[in-house]
């Protein structure tokens, strides 16, 4: 930006980093549902199971879902370690949500300032406070930095490790690259981008940090359950699907005022154009959109951030790209054009960020309702060597005190590699029942809309009664399908029947 004085550009950074701040207090203090969910509770599910496995980090130095069961059920142990850092700050009496959001922002931050510096050095100061400045303002970078969740950790690892490629340090990419891995593993996918223009030398150093911590982990997989990935994968995973791309692109179009206008794909085009040098940072955004587009489930539009989450984590280096074509379109004649479209780019983020705080606050309450409530109700009623079988995994397990089964098998990999399959269960209330003695489940969290067996005409009152229950109204998780929640409780057998005399 011509005719800053020196100091301009950092006091303009810092001022930035002081509106990310800002944006988080703001989501954080928003009593919209009428109680403080959201600055003590958490918008997904998830964050309550890295929570529990990094106790299980804390208390016994294994990654424990329920005491003495090691599991692979999150596919990012950075995070986890980040949650055991959280879980040791709540012993000091911070709300345990709480610690770990301020964590989570802790670790988004650097991004802010990343990306201005990897701007800067492709493309001058002005490009580094125009990336700067929309991911300051992003809602979604707003709400994935007190979310609790990988997001902001991946993303600030992504710009290090492409940061220090330009500076030619590829071992400092490569370890940069690898923790990112951890944080969530389509990282790995940035390795070939990373890698152009090196020699092999380079590339050698580049890649023997993800490459040794990539086996570490598949080590550490396969003598937990004998798969090489986490148990996440295995369940999750539904294949590939090309008509996702036409979905991810209508979501992020909306997710992303910055493209949503237009500005964002021009000034990429720009930045394109500008050269070579930029190939591999220019590609990293749309080669990671594609992949969650088609190989996971994304949802229908922008406002489950329970889907969105898996496309973020690139929202600071596409950021990186927009900023570079800004600037260098400001160099033209009409070069003013690009600083006002920068500008009306940062005033359609405004109400954007409303809602979005708005969904935060409803996501922390929904969960507080619904999971929260669950725990809540087993931690006064369930007995001691009681077991629950449940749907969602976190918050319950966290918060109950019972073990827990999951029974999707996300943090149970006995199920997932069982050849009892979940959908033939879900679908005779009198083959659950049996399940569950045999699991020694006397509790069964699940959302009845979701659960066949649950429905009238199958009679699961033989078996089962609804000890406790709640429907959310809004209900903005995900779909309206898991709205209303049920804990059953397992009805004792009834006693058999007397022998007649002969």
């Amino acid at each position: 930006m011509r005719g800053l004085p020196p100091r301009a550009p950092g006091l303009l950074l810092a001022a930035l980093v002081g509106v990310q701040i800002g944006l988080a207090a703001w989501f954080l203090g928003n009593r919209l549902p009428g109680t403080a969910a959201a600055l003590w509770g958490l918008p997904l599910d998830d964050a309550w199971i890295h929570l529990v496995y990094g106790r299980g980090l804390l208390e016994s130095g294994l990654p424990e879902y329920n005491p003495g069961q090691v599991e692979t059920g999150f596919t990012s142990p950075l995070q986890a370690l980040v949650a055991a850092v959280a879980v040791a700050i709540s012993r000091l009496g911070v709300p345990v949500g709480l610690a770990l959001k301020l964590l989570t922002l802790a670790c988004t931050l650097p991004a802010t300032l990343l990306a201005a510096r990897l701007g800067e050095r492709l493309g001058g100061a002005a490009a580094g406070l125009a990336a700067a400045s929309l991911l300051a303002f992003s809602p979604t970078w707003a709400f994935a930095s007190v979310s609790g969740m990988e997001v902001g950790l991946c993303g600030s690892l992504i710009l290090a490790a492409f940061l220090a490629r330009e500076q030619d340090r590829p071992l400092a990419a490569g370890l940069a690259l690898a923790l990112a891995v951890l944080s969530r593993p389509e990282a790995a996918l940035l390795a070939p981008l990373l890698a152009l223009g090196l020699g092999a030398r380079g590339v050698a150093r580049l890649l023997l940090p993800p490459l040794l911590l990539g086996l570490a982990w598949v080590g550490f997989n396969l003598a937990v359950t004998g798969l090489p990935l986490p148990a996440t994968f295995y369940v999750k995973q539904g294949g590939l699907d090309a008509g996702g791309l036409g979905t991810a692109a209508q979501i992020l179009r909306s997710a992303w005022p910055v493209f949503g206008s237009g500005v964002g794909l021009l000034a990429l085009g720009i930045a394109a154009l500008a050269g070579a040098r930029r190939l591999g940072l220019l590609l990293a955004g749309p080669l990671w959109l594609a992949a969650v587009a088609v190989g996971r489930s994304i949802g229908v539009d922008d406002q489950y951030y329970y889907f969105l989450r898996y496309f973020l984590p690139v929202e600071p280096i596409l950021m990186v790209g927009v900023g570079l074509g800004l600037a260098r379109a400001a160099q033209h004649r009409l070069g003013l054009l690009a600083w006002l479209a920068l500008a009306v780019v940062l005033v359609s983020d405004l109400p954007e960020l409303g809602r979005r705080r708005a969904l935060y606050a409803w996501n922390c309450q929904n969960i507080e309702e619904m999971q929260g409530g669950a725990a809540l109700f087993l931690a006064r009623n369930g007995a001691a060597g009681e077991r629950v079988g449940s749907v969602d995994a976190g918050r319950i397990r966290y918060s109950s005190g019972l073990p827990v089964l999951d029974v999707i098998g996300l943090n149970n990999h006995r199920i997932t590699r069982s050849a009892e399959q979940r959908p033939d269960l879900w679908t005779d209330p009198a083959r659950v029942a049996d399940w569950m003695d045999r699991e020694g489940l006397q509790w069964l969290y699940l959302f009845p809309y979701d659960a066949p067996f649950t429905y009238a005409e199958r009679d699961p009152g033989r078996f089962f009664e609804i000890a406790w229950r709640f429907e959310a109204d809004p209900y903005t998780v995900a779909g309206p399908s898991q709205s209303l929640v049920w804990l059953l409780r397992r009805l004792p057998p009834p006693p058999p029947d007397p022998t007649p005399e002969g």
